[in-house]
């Protein structure tokens, strides 16, 4: 399915809860959440909001945050923590493969990994009846940039030798 299909199809849930509601469908919103599903990682709010601005013009982060809070609850929208003590980050929902992330604890890049059967191997794991309808799996450690840069930065050690005693 292309994005802009998922991209209608996430307006339209969005609309109908909307409605459903009694809550105000405002372009802010509309564009908002059309800006996560163009996005091919997560992003985090501060991120989110510079975006906007570039394209959309002067808004508030206030906005953006509980219009983000208000895509999280219609599940249009997923938080996550990908970093201790750090931002929330947020992507999108719809239509999307399952997924994990590795995140650099040195530098804070975040790669999304593909994670096809975890759903089936989860629902082995789990007891009978359980539903399940998110996993997630977050690896942490260090990317292979910062591995070398660590190795580079590292004092070369020079080999000692042991002296006979006479």
């Amino acid at each position: 399915m292309n994005n802009e299909v998922i991209i209608a199809k996430a307006c339209a849930i969005l609309d109908r809860y909307l409605v459903e509601n009694h809550r105000n469908k405002t372009p802010e919103r509309v564009f908002i959440l059309s800006l996560i599903y163009q996005l091919s990682q997560p992003a985090d709010i501060d991120t989110i909001h510079r975006l906007v601005e570039e394209c959309f013009g002067h808004i508030s982060s206030t906005t953006v945050y509980y219009t983000l809070q208000l895509l999280s609850d219609v599940r249009l929208v997923r938080r996550i923590e990908l970093i201790e003590n750090g931002p929330a980050f947020y992507e999108k929902t719809l239509e999307v493969a399952p997924h994990g992330y590795t995140v650099c604890r040195v530098c804070g890049a975040i790669k999304i990994i593909p994670l096809d059967n975890i759903r089936r191997e989860a629902s082995m794991q789990v007891p009978g009846g359980f539903q399940i309808d998110d996993v997630s799996l977050i690896i942490k450690g260090t990317c292979r940039s910062c591995t070398r840069k660590r190795q580079k930065e590292r004092p070369k050690t020079t080999k000692t030798t042991k002296k006979k005693l006479t």
